[in-house]
C-alpha cells in the first residue's frame, strides 16, 4: 500500500468525525450567546419574584369583608408582648399575645363590647382593659 493510499483510506475513515466536529461547530457559532441565556434566566427569575412579592402582600383575593375576624386595636406592653382586641363571630375578644403563646384575657358579649362608632379606642384602650378585668372579677 502506498503512503498516499493510506493517507487517502485514513481521510475517508476520519472524515465523519471531521464532519460531526465542523457541524458541532458551527451549532455553537449560531446558537444563543451566553449572554443572551443569562439575561433570560434573569428576567424570569426577576418576574417569578416580583409576583411571589405581591402575593405576600395582598394574600388572597378574597374581600376583606368576608374575613371571619378583624383586628379592632392593638396595645404594645413590651418589646414582644401586646394585648389585642379582635372581633370575631358576633363577640369581641382580648387577647394576650407574646412570643409563642396567646391567651384569651376577655371574652365581650351583648352590652359589654366595645361600641364601632367610638372614634379610636387604642389611647384609652389600657384603661378600658383593667375596667373590664375588674368587671370580670368581681
Amino acid at each position: 500500500m502506498n503512503t498516499r493510499t493510506g493517507v487517502a483510506a485514513i481521510s475517508l475513515l476520519l472524515a465523519p468525525l471531521r464532519l460531526a466536529a465542523e457541524t458541532t461547530h458551527a451549532a455553537n457559532r449560531f446558537g444563543p450567546e451566553p449572554l443572551q441565556v443569562t439575561l433570560a434566566l434573569l428576567l424570569v427569575l426577576l418576574i417569578a419574584v416580583v409576583c411571589l412579592l405581591l402575593l405576600r402582600r395582598y394574600g388572597s383575593l378574597r374581600p376583606v369583608q368576608t374575613r371571619p375576624f378583624r383586628i379592632l386595636a392593638t396595645l404594645p406592653l413590651g418589646q414582644r408582648e401586646r394585648v389585642v382586641l379582635l372581633e370575631a363571630g358576633g363577640k369581641q375578644l382580648i387577647l394576650g399575645v407574646c412570643p409563642g403563646r396567646i391567651d384569651t384575657l376577655c371574652i365581650l358579649e351583648g352590652d359589654q363590647r366595645l361600641q364601632a362608632g367610638e372614634p379610636d379606642p387604642s389611647p384609652d384602650f389600657g384603661d378600658m382593659l383593667r375596667q373590664l378585668l375588674q368587671r370580670q372579677t368581681t
